[in-house]
């Protein structure tokens, strides 16, 4: 699917419980023009045999994926020049936001696998 612009919007805040120290407050806003990107919102996962997802380009710079079902899943992927790795063990409801800005890197390979029965993801790779 191409699309004209790919945004990531978030704000960060983190607050000391001293009432004299100021908020951390980060925003990020990251935007990719003549991005082609692939999503799913609910591809099933399940315990055997890892599913490979479809990158749209390789590498992919944006990767986000959510754990939305009940097992926890197991992500891996290969970094462009580099070796496949367990990249996070996301638990339900979990997630993992990747942005990679520089031309030629990001990750060229990714799979799930679900570790106790078969579990959801949704995804953005792009």
């Amino acid at each position: 699917m191409a699309v004209e612009t790919f945004t990531i919007t978030s704000t960060i805040t983190a607050k000391d419980s001293n009432p004299f120290n100021k908020p951390f407050v980060k925003s990020i806003s990251l935007n990719f023009v003549g991005t082609v990107v692939q999503y799913n919102n609910g591809l099933q996962i399940p315990t055997s045999t890892p599913t490979s997802l479809i990158l749209p380009v390789s590498p992919a710079n944006i990767v986000y994926i959510r754990n939305i079902g009940k097992t926890n899943v197991t992500i891996t992927w290969t970094p462009s020049g580099g070796s496949s790795n367990v990249v996070i063990n996301l638990v339900p409801q979990a997630f993992i936001i990747m942005s990679e800005s520089t031309t030629g890197q990001g990750v060229t390979a990714i799979s799930a696998v679900a570790t106790t029965s078969q579990s959801t993801i949704e995804y953005v790779l792009g």
